[in-house]
């Protein structure tokens, strides 16, 4: 006896397996069309460049990182740094690279001003257009280096300067130099950064700074930012301190002398009692004080007015 029986398929396995096949067909089929719709799109689509700054004189970094990631996104990048060459034999693919290669130009142009719109006008590939641009706006001669170079070692902080903005002005000095082929690390724009804040304002700075375990760019910025912000903070009650104190001196110091004001009106003013110029009755005195000073004390004009008569000679 067969311990090994051949077991038949049921007419619901087979519906079974039928309908499995039929839905890998249908999931190879939408896959198929998905490919060929999004290379149709992709092949229709306007490109949309208004948010791409337009390149002049000075942006030149900030307009080539964002035109660098909208090719990158339409997967032109590799026909404008020319990576992807121009076949050189197949017309076919020949003319799938001229067609790639128009779209990379349509993308570059609209994003240039009209003065650098000049520099472009005898190009014929995206390539081609890139490295004009490059080479025209990307500052990397000699002269320029040295200047640069020159720059950030000799940076110094203005009176008042925001820590901010010398963090910013620095890093952007460092990068530049970067791409001019200067290498600077983040450790020595770091120290140059650190080392130019005066000692008399950021020694504790400094100090707190030296000890810190992570010392990077991200890091110091931080810190930067904290220390900016508690110094604010400190500015700003400052004057309600000092402004108070004004106010508490100039309530409680008399305006003016007043010896010097009764010396004064001793040469000016006849005694009521002897009508003589040279002394006074304090009650005249007081009086007239009191016209030209109200907070003038009493006691104070009392003792310095006291009526003497002269002695006569005996």
């Amino acid at each position: 006896m067969n311990l090994f029986l051949r077991v038949q398929p049921t007419a619901a396995v087979k519906q079974k397996v039928f309908d499995f096949q039929q839905i890998s067909k249908v999931k190879q089929i939408y896959h198929f069309l998905l490919i060929a719709y999004t290379k149709t799109n992709m092949a229709t689509k306007k490109y949309n460049t208004s948010q791409i700054v337009k390149l002049d004189d000075d942006n030149y970094s900030r307009w080539r990182l964002q035109i660098t990631l909208a090719l990158k996104a339409m997967e032109l990048w590799t026909i404008v740094d020319g990576t992807r060459a121009r076949p050189a034999i197949d017309p076919d693919q020949q003319a799938t690279w001229d067609k790639l290669d128009i779209d990379a130009q349509a993308i570059l142009v609209p994003t240039l001003s009209p003065n650098q719109t000049t520099h472009v006008y005898n190009c014929t590939t995206s390539k081609e257009i890139f490295d004009k641009l490059k080479s025209i706006n990307a500052d990397s001669s000699l002269i320029n280096k040295q200047l640069t170079l020159s720059q950030f070692l000799t940076y110094k902080t203005v009176k008042n300067q925001s820590l901010i903005q010398v963090y910013t002005e620095l890093a952007h000095l460092g990068r530049a130099l970067n791409e001019m082929g200067v290498v600077m690390g983040d450790d020595t724009i770091i120290t140059k950064i650190v080392s130019c804040l005066p000692d008399d304002e950021f020694q504790a700075f400094k100090k707190s700074w030296d000890s810190t375990s992570t010392p990077t760019m991200p890091a110091l910025l931080a810190r930067l930012k904290k220390e900016e912000l508690e110094r604010t903070q400190k500015s700003q009650d400052t004057p309600k301190h000092d402004s108070s104190k004004a106010f508490t001196a100039n309530v409680s110091k008399p305006e003016g002398n007043s010896s010097s004001k009764i010396q004064e009106l001793k040469k000016k003013t006849k005694c009521h009692n002897c009508k003589k110029v040279g002394h006074l009755e304090s009650a005249v005195v007081r009086n007239l004080l009191e016209k030209i000073d109200p907070n003038s004390k009493t006691s104070e004009i009392n003792s310095r007015t006291s009526h003497r008569s002269p002695m006569k000679p005996v």
